[in-house]
């Protein structure tokens, strides 16, 4: 985890949002979380790449 990441909390807040759109469509290939967490490390890093692990 990055300090950047949601918290559980953060997370049930949203989840409701993204649990809808999975009735529809196509199988989720990725974790709505995941990408979630990539967009805010990004900008928490202003898109620095020295941080990787």
């Amino acid at each position: 985890m990055y300090p950047s990441d949601m918290s559980d909390a953060q997370w049930q807040v949203l989840a409701k949002h993204f649990a809808e759109m999975n009735k529809r469509g196509r199988p989720r290939v990725r974790i709505a979380r995941d990408l979630i967490n990539a967009i805010f490390y990004v900008q928490a890093t202003d898109g620095q790449t020295t941080d990787r692990r």
